[in-house]
């Protein structure tokens, strides 16, 4: 396991040119991908951005790189 990404537990999955993190129990979600020694992700982390979605609320932005399933209604 890597380091969490806000508070949620990641893993990655990494080959000689990059790294992809994902959230371990929420999704699976990509949250960040990295050049192969790079520290810098080439996602933009806007994790405190919300999408307004009347009527029911708001989608958090981290819910926006669902992976395998097709979108919620």
């Amino acid at each position: 396991m890597t380091e969490d990404f806000h508070g949620m537990a990641t893993r990655s999955l990494e080959n000689e040119y990059l790294r992809l993190d994902y959230l371990v129990e929420a999704g699976p979600r990509l949250v960040r991908l990295f050049l192969a020694g790079s520290p810098v992700s080439l996602l933009a982390d806007v994790f405190d951005f919300k999408v307004p979605k009347p009527p029911m609320g708001s989608i958090p932005s981290w819910a926006a790189f669902a992976c395998g399933r097709r979108p919620s209604r």
